[in-house]
């Protein structure tokens, strides 16, 4: 299921700005925030950042991708951040 989904375009196809925000949950995912924003034109599209959270926990991503035939790419950068349960005993 989609929640709360905010996308914001601008521009032309030769020059964009994009941004989507929203979370998604089904029977096998959590509760999962998505927030992307970035920008393109008829070559390639940037994203900076690109972020997944479910509960305290996050995956963040920058990057690219061209889809020229000549200059085909992808170009990736990820942070994790994870919060786990901790248990102390005396």
């Amino acid at each position: 299921m989609v929640d709360d989904l905010d996308l914001q375009v601008t521009g032309s196809l030769s020059d964009y700005n994009a941004q989507l925000a929203m979370a998604v949950e089904g029977p096998s995912l959590p509760l999962t925030q998505i927030n992307v924003s970035g920008e393109g034109d008829l070559e390639q599209f940037s994203w900076q950042p690109l972020t997944l959270a479910v509960d305290e926990s996050s995956l963040r991503s920058e990057g690219s991708i061209s889809w020229v035939a000549r200059y085909r790419s992808i170009r990736l950068f990820v942070w994790i951040s994870l919060t786990l349960p901790i248990s102390l005993t005396s």
